[in-house]
This record gives C-alpha cells, sequence and structure tokens, in this order.
C-alpha cells in the first residue's frame, strides 16, 4: 500500500507524516453524481487529516513530502484473518449446529459466532498491525525549505 504526506516530526529512526484521508468518492473522477453522491450525502465530507508514524529509510526531514509504502503481504494477512477467518468459522458453526438444533437457532448461533470471531479477530487485526505494519518512507517526493 501506498501513500504521500509531509513529515512534521522526526522522532530518531521514524518520523510523525501528516496526510489527508479522503471522501469515499475523492478518487472517482468519471462519476457525474460527485457532488450528490449518496455515499457523500450520507457520510458527509470525511475529508480530515491523519498522522501515522513511519520508519525514515530515507533521511526525511520536517517538511519533506515523501512516500510512504507498507507491506502488502502483510496487509493482505491481516485482511484475511479479520474476515475470511470469521466466515469459515460461521459456515462451520452452521454445519455444527444444524446437526443438533433447530433452523432458526442454527443460524442465530451461527450469527452470533460470525459477531464474536469478526469482533475478535478485528482487535487481534489491530495489535497486530500496530507490530508489523509499521510505513516505511520509501522516497522524498519534494524537499523543505527549512533545509
Amino acid at each position: 500500500m501506498k501513500a504521500i504526506g509531509v513529515v512534521t516530526e522526526v522522532k530518531g529512526k521514524t518520523v510523525l507524516v501528516k496526510g489527508t484521508r479522503s471522501s469515499a468518492c475523492s478518487s472517482c473522477h468519471n462519476c457525474e453524481a460527485k457532488e450528490s453522491c449518496h455515499i457523500e450525502l450520507i457520510f458527509g465530507d470525511q475529508k480530515q487529516d491523519v498522522f501515522v508514524e513511519a520508519y525514515n529509510s530515507v533521511g526525511a526531514c520536517v517538511g519533506n513530502r515523501v512516500a510512504l509504502e507498507s507491506a502488502t503481504d502483510k496487509t493482505l494477512f491481516a485482511s484475511v484473518f479479520t474476515f475470511i477467518i470469521p466466515i469459515i468459522l460461521a459456515v462451520v458453526t452452521y454445519l455444527v449446529a444444524s446437526s443438533y438444533f433447530t433452523q432458526e437457532l442454527s443460524a442465530i448461533l451461527t450469527l452470533i459466532a460470525l459477531v464474536i470471531t469478526f469482533l475478535a479477530s478485528s482487535k487481534l487485526m489491530n495489535v497486530f498491525a500496530k507490530k508489523h505494519l509499521k510505513p516505511v518512507v520509501t522516497e522524498i517526493l519534494e524537499e523543505s525549505e527549512l533545509d
């Protein structure tokens, strides 16, 4: 995964980078309904500044516009863990529960298993992400005038 931001603080081997989280429609260049999109109407304009700590592999300084990358394979693993594992467990729960309970009760147990495993895997994924998905500054796109 790649992103672009501006270095706001240098902390030893890491930097704090400020970026902008765009709304769901910001990358939709071909959409004729961009100003009246239902997502934009429901959720509002979600542009906001976000800060991320990244490993400073290129010696970026405060004010530099930089490119960030995070490991795609680890991000994919986290996504699979968060979404696929709960679905597999829900199917297994349904198959086992349908052998012992009515169809309605099996469906309820399956839904409960899905929600609980999704919440648990989301929490575990957040812990994993904080330890293993730290982005890396890979390139200085624009030097700061402060240098």
